[in-house]
């Protein structure tokens, strides 16, 4: 599966495709991480599926008048002197996907009134010639929307969904990995990878199982100075509070980190600064912390599989009543060891030892008992242990 078949990628498409079906000129916004060539290919495949037309790729002279570097590139020896004439004479196709247009210096303006002309002139005509498609970073300041005139940004497309999706595809193209080495890579994904699904592939293949390891991924993966991303910006937002997902707006300095792929709004957390950027600054702490949330995320519930399995044991080797036969307890006692958290089960098993078939539950309670402390205490679980506990559990059988 490709980033471009993952939900959020494919409905950025279909959204710029509903704009131009309706006769509107796009600007689209990407960061440098989106590939254009890959973009611009995928966006003819759901423009056929939408009987749209065919896309043509334009590359204009930024430092060329707006209108003589479309002409150039359209009618090459055509000459135009304003918007009236460009859509004269019928376009090589229907949808023109224009790249190259300057971004940030003052011939953006140019620009940007070329296609507020561009929306207006289209508005007096049924069914315009053709329409643009300008593909452009987001340091581009494009005009206000209208009705001949759509904006779609980047902002926002991916989440943790795609990283996961994609986790869960590239899985498929490598050797399958222990049980204990999928909830490793789950947590990873869950905590580092966040709405990178390309991260989240680099990961499956590599199978990182230090925090050393991951880091080098990261640095592999994606590179950033400290220069990139000011340590101050990355402590206020590496990650907001849980529940403020609002889509912020993007002023200039945080469309400039976004450009950059050092940060993106995740539908699902809100601001996110990518782990790689705290392998840039050196924030290993950070980078732990990561970690450790994706890991709570899936290893707490496991540590409650393992704990309602031992349960399950116990009542199919010694019957229902099995507390009474490990020690002397109360009703009270049983229903209470019954419904209790792992730690409590490990002491109640750790009683009863001697008994014949208890020391490898004691065991089993103990590793995952330590996992959930750990966790607890905001350590993270290493690789061997987790290892260690799952096989543990898996033998019983």
């Amino acid at each position: 599966m490709t980033t471009w078949r993952l939900p959020g990628p494919r409905r950025f498409l279909e959204q710029v495709c509903a704009s131009l079906s309706k006769q509107r000129h796009v600007v689209a916004r990407v960061p440098r991480t989106v590939e254009r060539e890959a973009l611009l290919t995928h966006l003819q495949h759901v423009a056929d599926a939408a009987d749209l037309g065919t896309l043509t790729h334009l590359r204009v002279d930024a430092s060329a008048e707006p209108v003589a570097a479309l002409a150039q590139g359209l009618y090459a020896e055509r000459r135009c002197f304003d918007v009236v004439d460009l859509f004269e004479v019928p376009a090589p196709s229907r949808l023109i996907a224009v790249e190259g247009i300057p971004e940030a210096d003052a011939s953006s303006a140019a620009w940007q009134r070329l296609l507020i002309e561009c929306g207006d002139h289209t508005q007096v005509v049924d069914t315009p010639p053709f329409l643009f498609v300008v593909v452009t970073s987001p340091m581009f300041d494009p005009p206000p929307e209208n009705v001949r005139l759509a904006r779609h940004d980047w902002w926002g497309v991916t989440s943790r969904i795609e990283a996961e999706l994609a986790m869960e595809q590239a899985k498929l193209d490598f050797p399958p990995p222990r049980l204990a080495d999928h909830y490793w890579l789950r947590a990873l994904c869950r905590g580092v990878a966040g709405g990178d699904p390309d991260l989240a592939r680099l990961l499956v293949e590599q199978r990182p199982t230090t925090l050393d390891a991951v880091a080098a991924c990261l640095s592999e993966h994606r590179r950033f100075d400290g220069a990139t991303v000011p340590d101050q910006a990355l402590r206020n937002g590496y990650r907001l509070p849980s529940g403020v997902i609002e889509r912020p707006p993007l002023d200039g300095a945080l469309r400039a980190l976004w450009h950059a792929g050092a940060l993106d709004w995740l539908p699902d957390e809100g601001v996110h600064v990518h782990p790689a950027v705290l392998i840039g600054l050196d924030h290993r702490d950070l980078l732990a912390r990561r970690l450790w949330h994706g890991q709570v995320e899936v290893l707490l519930p496991l540590v409650e599989t393992v704990r309602l399995g031992l349960v399950t044991h116990l009542n199919a080797r010694l019957g229902r009543r099995w507390m009474s036969k490990l020690a002397s307890t109360s009703s009270q006692e049983e229903r209470e060891a019954l419904e209790s958290e792992i730690g409590a089960l490990a002491y109640h098993l750790n009683r009863a030892r001697k008994l014949p078939g208890v020391r490898p539950l004691v065991d089993v309670a103990e590793r995952w008992r330590r996992i959930r402390n750990q966790l607890a205490h905001r350590d993270v679980v290493e690789h061997p242990t987790l290892v260690s506990a799952v096989e543990a559990y898996t033998r019983l059988g």
